[in-house]
């Protein structure tokens, strides 16, 4: 089987010629270019045993030719398909099972079943518009315009996508190239994380992608310092941009969650490496300011979410006078669907796009032109870090309940990035069950905080609806929750007292001081 590269990019349906239009597909093309229909039948078991094995069977018809094309294993970041292809010419309209045999994805016991239960699942029918380009530094990248639409029984699924294919060279030019595609069109493009034959799968069982949480980063002390980081961004990035069609096409509160974990792991992940790549402040810095951006489009929508839906229905629940609460309720929930539409504004837009795209050049990159202050070993330096990070932590010795808000907030923020690194580097301490109580017990006082501090940014939140006009009258409602928000937070802190205290007896590599 081959390796399959190619970048996937999303495009609005009316702007397809304008994209055949493009300069840049003349001034790189070394090959006329070419226009076909194809149609495409994915077939499966009833019980969907190939795609549980990670794999896929396609018969394509383009012209009088059917080709049969198998793609298993593999992974997509950022909107980067690697997988692995096998094809064979077929005689007739009929798949070819000895080939999906051949390429070993299934067992012989699995081929019987495929045998008996194989069927049609659903088709692609488009028209593809192919030029072969050729970059600066010699790679050779097929661009595909596809436009037409997914079937799966009686319900459709339109296809309007640009696939840019690594026949030969850098993939890191694929990255370039839809930077710069994106650059000369004035309509929002973006990066697009599924595949045709998964937008087929979920139309045929009408499932959605969960929202994405952080992956595991599986390192160990022989790992070269630059692939440590490579592997800690691209696991951030993952889990950034598997959750974008979620916030833009969901009401699951979840994935943009998940979306600002992101965007805080790859925060602290530049944080940590940072001093010892000090030639590349200037890209890092670049990467800060558009994290913080992102970070600061998030949060508002988060926050009026958590306001509505999490603080206010105990309230609601307990208070003999609800309507007037139920009414700042409705108002939270406003400012949370506007601040989401901006989310998803800014999502589809140039600058977002032209942020990932950039990041995964660096990232590409990191083995080529980057250069290390020092030649500290992966397992050397998270051990510093680790053990520096929790010192500074515990210099605090107040006790918590007694902590203002500042400080809380700056505990929050500590306690995160040091819960961070910790699963950053946790491949390398996972046998040590010191490290993994450590780990737990980080995330438990992050967790704890987080909702501390969201019980003061209620505070907030009140004036703003109390400032608003004709809202006078919500005075009293809004001083029935200034008093639940104090109570509920002096509870909180009591119940996070003992985990805080424990907390100071320990150490990333050590217990209650032994």
């Amino acid at each position: 089987m081959t390796r399959e590269i190619e970048l996937k990019l999303t495009i609005p349906p009316g702007h397809i010629k304008a994209i055949t239009q493009l300069p840049i597909l003349s001034s790189l093309s070394i090959a006329p270019p070419k226009k076909q229909k194809l149609y495409s039948i994915y077939y499966d078991t009833p019980d969907l045993l190939l795609r549980n094995q990670r794999c896929s069977l396609r018969i394509r018809r383009i012209g009088k030719q059917w080709i049969q094309t198998i793609k298993s294993g593999g992974n997509i970041t950022a909107g980067l398909h690697q997988h692995n292809e096998s094809e064979v010419p077929l005689n007739k309209a009929q798949p070819d099972l000895d080939h999906l045999q051949q390429t070993g994805v299934i067992t012989l016991a699995q081929q019987r079943k495929i045998i008996r239960t194989l069927k049609p699942i659903f088709i692609t029918q488009f028209t593809r518009d192919t030029h072969t380009l050729q970059t600066k530094d010699g790679s050779i990248i097929e661009f595909c315009l596809d436009h037409g639409k997914i079937t799966a029984d009686h319900l459709n699924d339109s296809i309007h996508e640009i696939e840019l294919e690594l026949k030969s060279g850098n993939s890191a030019q694929l990255f370039q190239l839809a930077l710069d595609i994106a650059q000369l069109t004035d309509f929002p493009i973006r990066l697009e994380n599924v595949n045709k034959a998964e937008r087929g799968y979920k139309l045929f069982t009408g499932d959605r992608t969960p929202p994405t949480k952080a992956a595991s980063i599986e390192i160990n002390t022989k790992t070269p310092f630059l692939d440590a980081l490579r592997k800690t961004l691209s696991s951030c990035l993952l889990q950034l941009t598997k959750n974008e069609n979620g916030v833009l096409f969901s009401e699951d509160p979840e994935y943009l969650h998940q979306m600002r974990v992101a965007i805080r792991r790859l925060r602290s992940a530049f944080i940590i490496f940072k001093p010892l790549l000090s030639e590349q402040h200037q890209s890092i810095t670049f990467f800060e300011h558009e994290l913080k951006w992102l970070m600061h489009l998030l949060n508002p929508a988060r926050n009026w979410y958590v306001f509505a839906n999490e603080i206010l229905p105990p309230i609601i629940s307990s208070c003999p006078d609800v309507e007037p609460i139920k009414v700042i309720q409705k108002l939270g929930q406003k400012q949370r669907s506007r601040y989401t539409q901006q989310v998803q504004t800014n999502l589809q837009s140039k600058r977002y796009l032209a942020f990932i795209l950039k990041l995964n050049l660096w990232i590409y990159d990191l083995h080529h032109d980057i250069k290390l202050e020092s030649s500290i070993s992966i397992g050397s330096f998270s051990r510093s870090y680790l053990l520096d990070q929790h010192s500074v932590i515990t210099k605090n010795k107040e006790k918590l309940e007694k902590m203002k808000p500042a400080a809380l907030h700056a505990l929050r923020i500590q306690i995160k990035k040091q819960r961070y690194a910790a699963e950053f580097f946790y491949s390398l301490y996972a046998k040590q069950e010191c490290f993994k109580c450590y780990v737990q017990l980080l995330a438990i006082l992050q967790g704890a905080l987080g909702s501390i501090n969201d019980n003061y940014m209620i505070d907030q939140q009140l004036e703003s609806i109390l400032s608003s006009q004709k809202q006078k009258k919500l005075a009293r409602p809004i001083g029935v929750i200034h008093g639940w928000k104090a109570y509920i937070t002096t509870q909180m802190k009591a119940d996070l007292k003992n985990n805080w205290k424990e907390f100071l007896t320990m150490s990333p590599f050590q217990r209650n001081g032994q």
